[in-house]
Parts: structure tokens; sequence; C-alpha cells
């Protein structure tokens, strides 16, 4: 990723509640203004307040900062970690606004799908488990693998997460998918 500045600036430009993950402007030296105007505003608009409020379509917490748009949990990364992810950043609870340290963790893109919510559309409410058109029976398949066709919604719920733990995948994989608010 592209970074906007070292982690070190932004800790002269932000401040961050590590028990909530939220991140604050902090009041801001001229020099990264044009004019005195925009300095003057900048300080009296936003200083204080709570940065990256901003929400896209799936639920990360974003913003704008030096002109460049971020997110918020690359962010809360560089400022803990000292450095900007190089891999994909995974909330392990599943939150994508749930920036605390401690819920963040590096990923490359395969484990970061491994903890996925189960999709809104699905006809099971699960992951990995589909209705046959004919006999509407629970019907598990995962990974590309084929799983079977079961007569009942629990024992393919049992097989599929056999079948989960043995390719590693997260716990919190197949959840339910939080509303973005």
């Amino acid at each position: 990723m592209a970074t906007v500045c070292t982690p070190e600036e932004l800790h002269d430009l932000l401040v961050l509640c590590t028990r909530t993950g939220k991140l604050y402007w902090k009041s801001r030296d001229r020099s990264y203004f044009k004019s005195c105007r925009s300095h003057q505003t900048f300080n009296a608009r936003f200083a204080g307040k709570e940065a990256f409020t901003a929400t896209n379509k799936d639920g990360y917490k974003r913003g704008i900062l030096l002109d460049k748009h971020v997110r918020a949990h690359q962010v809360v990364w560089a400022m803990t970690r000292g450095a900007w992810p190089d891999e994909e950043i995974d909330h392990v609870n599943g939150d994508p606004a749930d920036n605390r340290p401690e819920n963040l963790r590096t990923a490359d893109r395969q484990a970061n799908n491994k903890n996925r919510a189960v999709a809104n559309n699905t006809a099971t409410g699960e992951i990995g488990i589909t209705l046959t058109s004919s006999s509407r029976k629970p019907r598990v398949r995962l990974a590309g693998k084929y799983l079977g066709v079961f007569d009942t919604l629990e024992e393919a719920i049992r097989v599929r997460d056999k079948k989960l733990a043995e390719l590693g995948f997260h716990p919190n994989h197949g959840r339910a998918k939080r509303n973005a608010a």
C-alpha cells in the first residue's frame, strides 16, 4: 500500500484511543497548510473531534488524511505497530468498524477469506450450505469440494464445521453478518 505519511507523523496528526479504536484529530501546525486561514479553519472545525467517521458500503471506517483516502484500521495498525501494513488487515471479530488494536491482525487474502461472515442472501443462512433444487435438502460445498447432501441442516452443519476446522478456517467463519451502521 502507498503510504500517506510515516507512522511517526500519524502521532503528530491523530490521537488513538486504544480502548475503543477511535481516532481523533489533533490541532495541526501551520506548516501543514497553504494559508493561515485554512490552518485556522481546520483547527477550529476538527481539532479534538473524531476522525474517520465515514463508513463505506462494507462497514469500514474511512477518511481523508493529507489529501489521500485511507481506512481507519490501516491507520490504527501503523500507529500501534510502527509500520503500515504490507498485507490485508483482518478484523478478528468480524466487525469492520471495530478498530481496537487487539481486534486487528495481518492476513493474506486466503487467511482473511477464512474469517468471513455468511452472505445475507443464502437460503439456509449458513456458509457453504445450499439447498438442492429437487429435494430441497442441504448440500455442503466448501473450498471447491463437494461434501454431500444431507437429510437435516444440523447434520450438514456438523460435516461443514468439521471440514472448516480441518482446513484451518477461523472459528468466526460463517458467523451472521453484522449490519453496517
